[in-house]
């Protein structure tokens, strides 16, 4: 019993260990873990942007941007949860928009201005839209992230 209990208090330092230095290596050093992997873009891009995917464990990471203009950071999967209505209820301040859909999926916008930014939701995913500085931006981060939803609708059939 105690060998089991010194077993399991070490494993959870090394978890503990290992969360915390990826922590302070500022939460993207799993870049260099899970490089860039080619595929196809969640959502339909509107000219000039361009798009990259990257390897998750139990997500589909990447990030989407254009030259001095919006960029957009996301993670896919049935695991994402729904980062917009956490954001919301952190700084429950901030204009929040839950649209209607003909499906259950939520879709749910947060702006958050004085950062230049957008939280997106819509099942599976989640789309952290930074650099968001005009109502141009505003309106191409939407136009793009709203041809997810309806990709996930076929795809997950929510």
């Amino acid at each position: 019993m105690r060998q089991l209990t010194l077993f399991v208090l070490l494993s959870l330092a090394v978890c503990f260990g290992v969360v915390a230095a990826s922590s302070v290596a500022g939460g993207r050093s799993d870049r260099r873990l899970f490089p860039s992997v080619e595929s196809e873009s969640p959502v339909t891009l509107l000219p000039g942007y361009r798009h990259r995917s990257e390897r998750g464990i139990d997500t589909n990471p990447g990030r989407i941007w254009k030259e001095n203009g919006p960029s957009i950071d996301y993670d896919i999967g049935m695991l994402s949860g729904n980062l917009a209505e956490g954001y919301a209820q952190e700084f429950p301040n901030l204009p929040t928009i839950r649209l209607r859909t003909q499906s259950p999926c939520p879709f749910v916008v947060v702006m958050d201005e004085e950062h230049d930014a957008m939280i997106v939701s819509a099942f599976p995913g989640n789309f952290h839209a930074y650099h968001v500085k005009s109502r141009r931006d505003v309106a191409e981060v939407l136009t793009m992230l709203k041809t997810f939803e309806f990709k996930a609708q076929a795809q997950f059939g929510c």
